[in-house]
C-alpha cells in the first residue's frame, strides 16, 4: 500500500511524540511508527521508574524503614500504565489526526520508508 505523508516520524519517545503533534498541529499529514509502546525511555525505564524508586527511597528513609523493591514493582507497573492510559496511548494521537503504526520501520531510499510487522 503507498501513501503520501507530509512528515513520517519514527520512534514514539518524548521527541517522536512531540514532533508529530507538533507537525499535525500545524496542518501536515503525520504519522508515527513505533515497534513498542509509545512513551520510550522516559516512560518505560528511565524518568518514571527512577522517579518512583526515588520516591520511594525517601518515604522508607524518613520512617526509618528499607525499600521493599516488590511493592516498588507493584507501584511503577501501576504508575506506568497509568502514564501510557492517560498521555502516551496511540488512540490519543490518533484523535489528534495522527496515523499511529505499531510497527517497525526502515528507509527504502531518501523518501520511502517500509512499514513492517514484527
Amino acid at each position: 500500500m503507498h501513501k503520501e505523508y507530509d512528515l513520517i516520524v519514527l520512534g514514539g519517545g518524548a521527541a517522536g511524540l512531540t514532533a508529530a503533534g507538533m507537525g499535525v498541529s500545524m496542518g501536515a499529514k503525520t504519522m508515527l511508527v513505533e515497534k513498542h509502546k509509545l512513551g520510550g525511555d522516559c516512560t518505560w525505564s528511565g524518568c518514571i521508574p527512577s522517579k518512583t524508586l526515588l520516591h520511594h527511597a525517601k518515604i522508607a528513609r524518613l520512617r526509618g524503614r528499607t525499600v521493599d523493591f516488590g511493592s516498588i514493582a507493584d507501584s511503577l507497573d501501576s504508575i506506568r500504565e497509568e502514564i501510557y492510559r492517560d498521555a502516551d496511548h496511540p488512540d490519543k494521537f490518533r484523535k489528534m489526526g495522527i496515523d499511529v503504526r505499531e510497527e517497525t520501520a526502515s528507509f527504502v531510499n531518501p523518501h520511502t520508508i517500509r512499514i513492517q510487522s514484527d
